[in-house]
């Protein structure tokens, strides 16, 4: 596992997210600024959340 804080929104975040996470096809977001390919509610057993490529979360420090 790993994390990126992004502390200033890039003006076009889906272009920063594909450009960062090349690799990534599914991106689970928790957030309302950015709709991904799947929600945390699309996994009601948390072992299925193996497909998760990158998941976007508000922390206490901003969008994880």
């Amino acid at each position: 596992m790993a994390g990126v804080l992004v502390d200033q929104r890039p003006m076009d975040f889906e272009a920063f997210l594909r450009s960062r996470f090349q690799n990534a096809k599914n991106f689970c977001s928790a957030v309302p600024e950015f709709v991904g390919n799947s929600t945390p509610e699309k996994y009601s057993n948390w072992a299925a959340a193996g497909d998760v490529d990158v998941a976007i979360v508000r922390s206490p420090m901003g969008i994880a």
